[in-house]
């Protein structure tokens, strides 16, 4: 096998501890939040690492590593516009299927609003893209949240657009930055599965047709399935 160790769950703290002790040859069943083979091929899983609750304390993602100008370049010729997407939360109560969220386990932990503007500030002065997509959803952040940000992004000076997953129930929550003009209504992520209340059955044909057609009826633009 290739893998000797897995780091599980979220891996910042993880990561640098990991590191730490291999470098120095410490024993890794001391390192929360790993999985790693050990002699004889027999596989150790630690103890849960508790969970980061202030996402602020963590940096923003070093973007300077990669060539963003080419990745502009690409998604404007694909969809029309540039985006860069930021990630302003972690974890989810819903547990669908199909998502991310339910690596970071099921209590929601949210940056604060003043963190996200200063960061989207920054990309603005980087690198310029013509929106920002929080890879989040919408729902699960909260009208008040959601408000909060519009206030920050005023107060830091972003006039830069965001959009991101808004299920069809909460089709006012856009309106909520109309007259803040911050908050793109031009594209909505439709979840199709999971146990959410509003949500269809997973995977159902019809249920998630009818969730398009009241994508297209609410938005009248882009609809896209992520």
């Amino acid at each position: 096998p290739a893998v000797d160790t897995i780091v599980l769950g979220e891996g910042e703290r993880t990561l640098v501890e990991l590191l730490a002790t291999l470098e120095l040859a410490g024993d890794l069943e001391r390192v929360a939040g790993i999985a790693y083979r050990a002699r004889g091929e027999r596989v150790v899983q630690t103890a849960a690492r508790d969970p980061i609750l202030d996402l602020d304390e963590l940096p923003w993602p070093a973007r300077d590593l990669i060539d963003v100008a080419q990745y502009l370049a690409v998604w404007r010729e694909e969809h029309g516009y540039s985006s860069l997407s930021l990630s302003v939360s972690r974890g989810c109560p819903y547990g669908c299927e199909y998502c991310a969220d339910a690596v970071m386990g099921p209590h929601l932990r949210r940056r604060s609003p003043e963190n996200v503007a200063a960061e989207m500030r920054h990309l603005e002065r980087e690198y310029a893209p013509d929106r920002f997509r929080l890879v989040d959803d919408l729902d699960g952040l909260g009208r008040d949240w959601l408000v909060a940000l519009g206030d920050a992004m005023i107060a830091a000076g972003v006039t830069t657009p965001y959009e991101g997953l808004k299920p069809t129930h909460l089709g006012e929550l856009p309106m909520l930055a109309q007259e803040k003009d911050i908050c793109a209504e031009r594209n909505a992520w439709i979840p199709t599965q999971g146990p959410h209340p509003h949500a269809p059955p997973s995977l159902d044909p019809q249920a998630l047709q009818q969730r398009w057609r009241e994508g297209r009826l609410l938005e009248g633009e882009h609809l896209e399935d992520p």
